[in-house]
């Protein structure tokens, strides 16, 4: 099974630097606005992201979060058409490169997560198959720079939740290549204030290790319809309760239009195209390739 799982990931192209011809059909950004604004409102852009077609049973997502010191980290992750993630992970380019120099994996279609990845020439063992908790959203320990509105409806869709409640939980992925990548971020906001740095750190991927928390209950509170993009939608109205209180929105084929986790930090989808009918109440715009 094992065999098997590792396999796929190569097979979807993770890790591998493999390129494929892929159709893109839905690209938006993610920003931080004003608790009161709307929408529509200009906000602070965390992510532009891409939503493919690779024709192959899945979506795949590259979200890339805002710049840093020349560097770029975009957000990888493997969807089906319900927009429920089976894969998620990180590739880490550093100021010039043309391949990612880190990437770093985690593919957990079957209800267990193997992660694997590689810096430059050195390969990521990949770790022994672990449980996940239920429905969940992840994040590598280190990484400050990421994108979260993508993350958590990765959980909210994982619950599948058509009634009721549901446990939500943060699963912390450590080590592996994913560590560098944190390392690599850290080291260049210090090194980017001039003072002498003494760096104490991994320079080849350590085992990967895995801790899970109940963060929040997700409660559905109903059907809802929302204005945006000048257009009404239909969204499902999701209450997050416990370590974390919020709202969230979604449409019903999963995209998430609003997140508020606390009094200053409202997240909204600005910029939205598709190019298939994703959202059914929004016009499709001609279709580009990548």
């Amino acid at each position: 099974m094992r065999t098997v799982r590792i396999a796929m990931l190569l097979a979807l192209g993770i890790g591998s630097g493999m390129s494929v011809a892929q159709e893109k059909i839905a690209e938006g950004d993610y920003q931080i606005v004003a608790p009161a604004a709307s929408e529509n409102s200009n906000g602070q852009t965390i992510s532009h992201w891409v939503l493919f077609d690779e024709h192959a049973g899945h979506f795949r997502l590259e979200s890339e979060t805002r710049q840093r010191f020349g560097m770029r980290l975009v957000q990888v992750e493997y969807l089906d058409n319900g927009l429920v993630p089976t894969a998620i992970g990180f590739d880490f380019y550093r100021k010039d490169d043309q391949l990612p120099s880190i990437r770093a994996s985690c593919e957990f279609s079957t209800g267990s997560m193997i992660c694997t990845g590689n810096s430059t020439k050195d390969p990521t063992a990949p770790n022994i198959p672990y449980k996940t908790p239920g429905p969940f959203w992840m994040w590598i320990e280190g990484l400050s720079s990421f994108d979260l509105p993508w993350l958590i409806d990765g959980g909210i869709n994982l619950a599948h939740l058509d009634k009721g409640s549901s446990s939500i939980f943060t699963l912390v992925v450590s080590g592996g290549s994913g560590v560098l990548i944190g390392d690599a971020i850290n080291i260049a906001a210090l090194q980017s204030i001039g003072k002498p740095l003494t760096v104490i750190a991994p320079d080849k991927p350590i085992p990967w290790s895995f801790r899970s928390a109940e963060e929040s209950t997700i409660n559905l509170v109903g059907l809802e319809s929302a204005e945006f993009q000048g257009s009404k939608i239909a969204v499902k109205h999701y209450t997050l309760t416990g370590n974390n209180n919020g709202e969230i929105w979604v449409t019903k084929s999963g995209l998430l239009t609003k997140l508020v986790l606390s009094k200053d930090r409202t997240f909204v989808l600005s910029g939205y195209k598709q190019f298939q009918q994703i959202v059914p109440e929004l016009s499709v715009e001609k279709t580009t390739t990548h």
